[in-house]
């Protein structure tokens, strides 16, 4: 007998889910909360980088089958902040992820003082997945500022 979980993981992984699926999820709970505390932001804004931290999970989850690890770093720390603010809606969260990924979608973090430091080939080829995966409005969109600061 399976258990709910199971099931869930089951149909997740038999029924692949595509970037434009995962992309259509809303939660207004999540991106108000996160607005409250950066008020920088627009709810317009934040539900368009809620859109994006949709984005970059399920890219992560692509890259993950090709052994390849997936880090948010630099310019895409905003989407990081972000994510700590859904995983706080833990309900929402756990159903999220149950129901997009089959399982828990985990925030790993590294140790302090062994964080991950991106070798320029290794960053070539995660920019080369975004663009492939993610397109290139999304590239612009998380990495416009670091575009600008290097021309």
């Amino acid at each position: 007998m399976l258990l709910k979980n199971q099931v869930l993981r089951k149909h997740a992984v038999d029924n692949e889910v595509g970037l434009s699926e995962i992309v259509q999820y809303q939660n207004q709970a999540v991106v108000a909360y996160f607005c409250s505390r950066h008020p920088e932001f627009t709810v317009q804004e934040g539900n368009i980088l809620f859109t994006d931290l949709l984005s970059w999970m399920w890219f992560n989850a692509q890259r993950a089958k090709l052994g390849k690890k997936t880090h948010l770093f630099g310019p895409l720390l905003l989407l990081d902040e972000l994510w700590h603010a859904f995983i706080l809606h833990t309900r929402d969260y756990v159903n999220f992820s149950m129901h997009y990924f089959g399982g828990y979608f985990h925030h790993d973090i590294e140790p302090i003082g062994s964080e991950h430091v991106m070798e320029e080939e290794e960053l070539t080829d995660y920019l080369q997945d975004c663009f492939t995966y993610l397109g290139t409005e999304w590239v612009s969109r998380r990495f416009e500022v670091a575009l600008v600061e290097t021309s």
